[in-house]
């Protein structure tokens, strides 16, 4: 078959050459493919969406942004905290109803109390099935009774805040920022208290970031709610954000989330957080200044008289030279 020009529709997506010549050299179709996808989607990675659109399994996404991470064509987000310590949730014991009886009937036990306190906010009786991911929250997930009341709290909070008043969380949903929160190292009431209050700040900056990345009428993603998470915890502002978003679509024509994170974590990495700071990053350094005539000029350079001392020599100089004529007259 002959070698042909495709002509390409208005609007396509296009890439760098040394980008395809990586792709090429790969040979990976799957990270050919989600290469494509982020292009098309700005940069913007969620595993879970990304597996629903392109229809495949969730290792098959994972294995593929690792294949384009170490051609270094992408980035990830930082990891928000280490979890590596936190029980898995797969490995959580099944508890039998034996078992949340046992409990239950235990008098130096504490989760009587909790139970009872837990469905005073939730505003009701729990059944069965969420007795048990109570109890795995305070037995295997060790989380103390006073930070489990917190968890259901705040929980109640959002659900009302997404929601409407009267709505309730379910147990499943406690379960799950539960398992949350221990992976952050949020497990004292202490910790909690400084998480929340690390939270709301988030929420409050959330609107103002994304209007300056130009997203409006709608909330933050799983995904960019990471990324601009981290970048707060960076010590970023929104000013110092909105010049990484210019060069971002400078650079690549609109708004892309890994190349924006990998500026702000370069800035980062340079102790550069203000606008100030970064427009000072190319400045060259001012000329040294030149040292002062008849100063020192190295080792073993000869000391050059000062201007005053000088002086004092061609007096001296000049009262012995007239003595010495005097004398021979």
């Amino acid at each position: 078959m002959a070698t042909h020009t495709i002509r390409l529709r208005p609007g396509a997506i296009s890439l760098s050459s040394r980008t395809a010549d990586k792709l090429i050299s790969q040979g990976d179709g799957d990270a050919a493919l989600l290469y494509l996808y982020l292009l098309r989607t700005g940069g913007l990675y969620d595993p879970v969406q990304t597996a629903k659109t392109l229809h495949w399994e969730g290792k098959r996404v994972t294995d593929a942004f690792t294949a384009l991470e170490q051609l270094t064509l992408v980035e990830g987000p930082e990891a928000e905290d280490p979890v590596a310590a936190a029980p898995a949730p797969d490995q959580a014991p099944e508890y039998s109803t034996d078992e949340v009886s046992q409990e239950l009937e235990r008098p130096e036990s504490p989760f009587r109390g909790l139970l009872a306190a837990v469905e005073g906010k939730l505003g009701k009786k729990l059944p069965m099935h969420s007795l048990k991911l109570l109890l795995e929250l305070y037995d295997y997930l060790g989380l103390p009774p006073e930070v489990i009341l917190m968890l259901v709290s705040y929980m109640v909070s959002e659900e009302e805040r997404k929601r409407g008043p009267g709505n309730r969380p379910t147990m499943a949903q406690i379960k799950t920022v539960g398992y949350r929160w221990a992976g952050k190292g949020v497990d004292s009431a202490e910790a909690v208290t400084a998480y929340l209050k690390k939270m709301e700040y988030f929420h409050s900056q959330e609107g103002g970031i994304l209007a300056a990345l130009g997203i409006r009428n709608r909330k933050a993603v799983s995904a960019e709610r990471k990324y601009i998470e981290n970048w707060l915890d960076w010590g970023f502002d929104l000013p110092a954000i909105s010049t990484a978003y210019e060069r971002t679509v400078l650079k690549t024509g609109q708004m892309n989330w890994p190349y924006c994170n990998s500026i702000l974590k370069s800035w980062h990495k340079k102790g550069l957080h203000t606008p100030a700071e970064i427009a000072n990053e190319n400045r060259p350094a001012p000329p040294a200044r030149p040292a002062p005539s008849g100063g020192y000029k190295g080792p073993g350079a000869p000391i050059q008289p000062q201007p005053e001392e000088k002086t004092a020599q061609d007096v001296a100089w000049m009262k012995e030279f007239l003595s010495r004529q005097n004398g021979e007259k």
